[in-house]
């Protein structure tokens, strides 16, 4: 078994010609494609992190026997751009959908029987979508009707490489593509054309879609950034995808200098909508400022918490800022409005992380760095959040002030394990591991300009 170590730095992002990108200051999810017996993965946070659904139980609610009935669905497409400008040059991202369907079990997987055409129209006429400028209309990909009932699963088809699709915007470089000022760059496609990117309830909000007799709305949410690997020719696919049934929540998360009252828009910010599960907050979207310091996310309605972080300008001079958490946030209708007032470091020098993924056979692989912060000075929980050097600041939503945490600087990288190409299908008999220590035996706390080595987290039984 071999390794390869890629430094996982906190205030920039790795190019995205290199072999995997990472954004540190901010709150995606990585995806790294392994390219031999063993990987090393840097930390791009994002993506809002895809949550293990190892262990989750086939519950999901079923058609039913007897006669069926169609109803309307309309199926609503989303995509926080989070690696357009002012953070990236990107301008475009086109995928070609050519499915979705539905299945009753919470379990399913794309050999499962069960599956119902909720877009049976895609099958023969795919649709091409700029992910970076989607229409917030409901209904951007299709208003269709499909199988009353209670879903548990859901996947996506996308289209073949070389697909004919009506008005194609990436020419020659195929079906799918991502494009800057200047350059087009094919995405390839593999099993996400034949299997589907199946997402199953533990990434369905709710747990489950409910189609009923008078018309449901289905939202589907593509973290593309996030899932884009860099190849020698271009990008291929590791899918994060979320989705949820109802109505589409607006949360408006004003980010500003907490010195300066200045916005956060115009250098490298995010913010990160997260969720408690399994004793830890996991992103489940996220959405980088407009130069006014603005994010908008697009998620379903519920109490939320958020973690915001980003690099700048404050006093003149260059800084990161410490990772601030807002706790409670309630969506249930109408535009949800909150302001977080970050605190710069005055340090410009990003600590260094070295994570190595060992594995039998080359996968793709997940990772998220999470770090524990004080809750009203009792509760001690788990946030994901990026590697600042810094106490994660604490503020409960409708308080005016923030507390920081009492817990030690430390943090835990956790990982996640795909089949390599294989459309986000969870990899390996170890489905899930994390590490709190370097290979010393100590806490994983850089210090600015300074670099650590986390041990090394290796994966058996893949495939």
């Amino acid at each position: 078994m071999t390794s390869r170590t890629l430094d996982v730095a906190e205030e920039s992002f790795m190019k995205r010609g290199s072999y995997i990108f990472a954004f540190v200051c901010l709150i995606i999810l990585i995806a790294l494609g392994m390219t031999g017996c063993g990987g090393t993965v840097g930390i791009h946070s994002g993506g809002g992190g895809a949550i293990n659904c190892a262990g989750c139980g086939s519950t999901g609610g079923g058609l039913g026997g007897g006669s069926t009935s169609n109803a309307p669905v309309t199926l609503t497409l989303l995509d926080p751009p989070t690696c357009t400008s002012p953070r990236q040059n990107f301008t475009h991202l086109y995928l070609s959908i050519s499915g979705v369907q539905l299945n009753p079990d919470a379990n399913a997987t794309a050999a499962s029987s069960g599956w119902v055409n909720a877009a049976a129209a895609l099958a023969s006429a795919p649709k091409q979508v700029d992910m970076f400028n989607l229409s917030s209309t409901l209904g951007n990909l299709v208003t269709s009707t499909t199988e009353v009932g209670t879903y548990g699963s859901l996947r996506l088809l996308l289209a073949p490489n070389m697909a004919t699709v009506t008005s194609n915007q990436c020419g020659s470089a195929g079906t799918h593509c991502l494009m800057s000022a200047a350059t087009t760059s094919p995405i390839s496609i593999a099993t996400e054309n034949t299997q589907g990117i199946v997402i199953n309830s533990a990434l369905i909000a709710g747990g489950n879609l409910p189609v009923t007799a008078s018309g449901s709305n289905i939202n589907i949410l593509f973290d593309s950034c996030s899932s884009l690997i860099p190849t020698s020719t271009g990008y291929r696919l590791l899918p994060n995808v979320v989705a949820w049934g109802g109505a589409v929540q607006m949360y408006s998360i004003t980010v500003m200098d907490a010195v300066s009252k200045a916005p956060l828009g115009s250098g490298d910010a995010i913010v990160a909508l997260e969720q408690l599960a399994s004793g830890v907050d996991h992103i489940y979207m996220e959405a980088s400022p407009n130069v006014n310091g603005v994010a908008t996310i697009l998620g379903p309605q519920g109490t939320f918490d958020f973690v915001a972080t980003g690099t700048g300008v404050s006093g003149g001079a260059a800084t990161m800022y410490s990772p601030l958490v807002l706790t409670g946030l309630t969506g249930t209708g109408s535009t949800v409005s909150a302001t977080m007032q970050l605190t710069p470091q005055g340090i410009a020098s990003p600590g260094i992380i070295q994570q190595t993924v060992a594995s039998n056979v080359p996968i793709d692989a997940r990772i998220s760095v999470r770090q524990s912060a004080t809750i009203d000075g009792v509760q001690t929980q788990p946030f994901t959040i990026p590697l600042m050097g810094e106490f994660a600041a604490v503020q409960n939503f409708g308080d005016a002030s923030s507390t920081l945490s009492s817990s030690p600087i430390a943090y835990t990288l956790f990982a996640e394990p795909f089949l390599s190409k294989g459309s986000g299908v969870i990899n390996c008999t170890t489905t899930a591991i994390g590490t709190s220590v370097d290979t010393t035996g100590g806490n994983i706390s850089p210090l600015p300009g300074q670099t650590s080595t986390a041990a090394t987290l290796t994966f058996v039984g893949c495939q």
